[in-house]
């Protein structure tokens, strides 16, 4: 895959199911972790995807976000999962993240699970 810049869109096939992402590096800080929901929530209304990933608010979380829309007199629900990205910044002394005031989120990276006969995204860990 070639390079994305800040943010890119890219198709994954899982068996029968194809699921579309948006990856974005992300922006903003926020010392609650409110806060940093908030920010994947504004780029979520801006983009329908079925997995929205964001980065930059050094945390690790996930959510779901369902919209209801109607067409053609049929009420249709539309899923995306947005999770944000995990973090492994060091907390000691000297470090970025102390200097920066920045509350200590979750350390690590999300994997997730991609149904192959249904489009359903878990994340596993």
């Amino acid at each position: 895959m070639e390079y994305g810049g800040d943010s890119c869109w890219f198709d994954i096939k899982c068996g029968k199911v194809k699921y579309l992402f948006y990856v974005t590096h992300g922006y903003g800080s926020s010392s609650t972790i409110t806060g940093k929901l908030n920010r994947i929530w504004k780029v979520a209304e801006t983009f329908e995807c079925d997995l929205l990933a964001m980065g930059h608010v050094h945390e690790l979380a996930d959510f779901h976000k369902i919209k209801e829309t109607v067409r053609y007199g049929q009420e249709i629900k539309k899923e995306t999962m947005l999770l944000i990205t995990g973090h492994y910044l060091r907390y000691d002394d000297m470090s970025y993240a102390r200097t920066a005031s920045m509350t200590i989120g979750k350390i690590g990276s999300p994997i997730i699970h991609l149904n192959d006969n249904k489009k359903k995204i878990i994340r596993i860990k």
